[in-house]
């Protein structure tokens, strides 16, 4: 059996790819169980709560009974600051066969892009104030909580860096950039989809994202 993660990034159709284009999947391969919600309930307890090796040992287990495609887009971590630490924890609990799916924006449009999610919740501060430098984040880094992303080191958004991070922990990584997503080339890869099976998703995903 393998896993199959969509890990993130946040910010770069996540949504139109977990409703139109993964959940079809399963229709396509029998055999992958999609975002399975005791596995993925497990999961996030051990990612965000507990360090308990039975539970850890408890859910590897489950993770070899059955094909596995989970998809969530925080486990990347928004932080680039907190990259490598997230991806050894992805290592322990997945294993280095798992397959990873990074989705990912140029620096621009990603930073424009996490800044407008900040204000869209409420959290109203200049970009400035928000995105700051490294030396600036090493600054007040003591201060900051590590479960809230109140300042952005830009410095530190580097993709090569986080591609580098992953491919030398796991056996496969697809790194996808944002404008070649709707391709849906990866899927192809992973899921050895036929040139029709790929125009289904494709269209699914043109006609439904939003």
């Amino acid at each position: 059996m393998r896993t199959i993660v969509h890990i993130g990034l946040g910010r770069c159709a996540t949504s139109s790819l977990q409703k139109n284009v993964f959940q079809e999947i399963p229709n396509l391969r029998k055999e992958v169980i999609y975002n399975d919600t005791r596995v993925v309930h497990s999961l996030k307890k051990l990612w965000y709560f507990n360090n308990n090796r039975n539970e850890e040992l408890n859910f590897q287990k489950e993770l070899l009974k059955q094909n596995n495609f989970i998809s969530i887009e925080n486990l990347v971590n928004w932080n680039p600051r907190s990259w490598e630490k997230t991806a050894d924890l992805n290592l322990k609990l997945f294993g280095k066969d798992a397959i990873i799916i990074i989705t990912a924006r140029d620096t621009e449009s990603y930073l424009r892009s996490i800044y407008q999610q900040k204000i869209h919740e409420g959290d109203i501060c200049k970009p400035e104030e928000f995105l700051i430098s490294k030396e600036n984040y090493d600054k007040i880094e003591p201060m900051l909580s590590s479960k809230i992303l109140t300042y952005f080191d830009v410095d530190s958004y580097d993709l090569e860096k986080l591609w580098n991070i992953y491919n030398s922990r796991f056996s496969k990584v697809h790194l996808v950039p944002m404008n070649s997503i709707d391709k849906l080339e990866f899927l192809r890869d992973i899921f050895d989809l036929n040139e029709t099976e790929i125009k289904f998703l494709q269209k699914n995903f043109k006609k439904k994202k939003t």
